[in-house]
């Protein structure tokens, strides 16, 4: 049986993928297997790829963005415990190994992070790590009440039993296959956690996703966002909540909570257009600002951004 599956998909890396491709080498435990799935790759990527003879390489027809991209790439996948994996990352030498070590000794967990320290384009060390940087503490780290706030774990710092994906796959297009992945774990009551940081986080203008895209792509993000983009979110939590019901008991509190999101993010996507009559709506909602978005700051943005 394999054992460990790496799955890596990329979409013109070739800046980064080469020093990716070599820590996955010096893992002290190597993988069993890497699958690779490129998005329709227009660089020098596909030939990085095919002179590194251990990988398995995909190739879509067409592109698929990110989320699905990754998506459609687990499904390839045999090992027992797969690791996600970033083009543009570095991961320690150790970290399947201690990864392996962690789900050995807790049989029960069915999916385990680690933190992950930060660097910049040039791979300097970064003065934090994505657990400080994204405020979670030692007490909530394990908690689906948490992360149904906000996703804080990135996909390249966690891996997981391929039991997950009995209730995991298929993972609705709507939703980013990581913070998917997690939910679906901590519903189950099976999350682990080791504090060393494994990886290494590459911050840089370019990703898909993380923090030091550029500021005009952030602009851009800001610009666009309506009080009408809720809709969308309020159904991504409606497709959760239907999978959840699918292996938890109908009157399970994370039901509930799920479906006060839910409904909470479309009242949002209905508030007035005239700001003056939308903040009795927002006053409203505070409570539910503070359990499920980052208080009264988020509050006033949705005072700001337009209708």
């Amino acid at each position: 049986m394999v054992q460990t599956s790496v799955v890596l998909c990329t979409f013109n890396g070739e800046k980064y993928l080469p020093a990716q491709l070599e820590s996955l080498a010096q893992q002290t435990s190597p993988p069993s297997e890497i699958i690779v799935q490129d998005d329709g790759s227009e660089d020098g990527t596909l030939a990085i790829l095919q002179s590194h003879g251990s990988v398995v390489l995909h190739r879509n027809p067409s592109r698929l963005g990110f989320a699905a991209n990754f998506a459609s790439a687990l499904t390839k996948a045999q090992g027992e415990f797969i690791f996600l994996c970033d083009q543009d990352d570095i991961w320690q030498k150790e970290k399947i190994e201690k990864f392996l070590a962690h789900f050995h000794q807790h049989p029960e967990q069915s999916l385990v992070f680690s933190d992950a320290s930060l660097i910049d384009e040039t791979g300097k060390s970064l003065a934090y790590s994505i657990l400080h940087l994204n405020r979670l503490g030692e007490s909530d780290r394990l908690h689906f009440p948490r992360f149904v706030q906000r996703n804080p774990i990135p996909g390249m710092a966690m891996a997981f039993r391929r039991s997950l994906l009995a209730h995991a796959l298929p993972i609705p297009p709507e939703w980013e296959h990581d913070y998917w992945l997690l939910l679906i774990a901590a519903a189950e009551g099976k999350i682990g956690f080791l504090k060393e940081p494994l990886v290494r986080y590459r911050q840089h203008a370019a990703q898909a996703i993380g923090g030091a895209r550029s500021l005009q792509a952030r602009a851009a993000a800001a610009a666009s966002r309506t009080l009408a983009k809720y809709q969308n979110e309020s159904r991504k939590f409606t497709l959760l909540r239907e999978r959840l019901s699918t292996f938890l008991p109908v009157d399970h509190p994370y039901l509930q909570l799920v479906a006060a999101k839910e409904a909470f993010l479309l009242s949002r996507a209905q508030y007035p257009r005239f700001r003056l009559w939308r903040m009795g709506k927002i006053l409203s909602n505070a409570a539910s600002y503070h359990q499920f978005e980052a208080g009264w700051s988020s509050a006033i943005k949705d005072l700001i951004i337009p209708a």
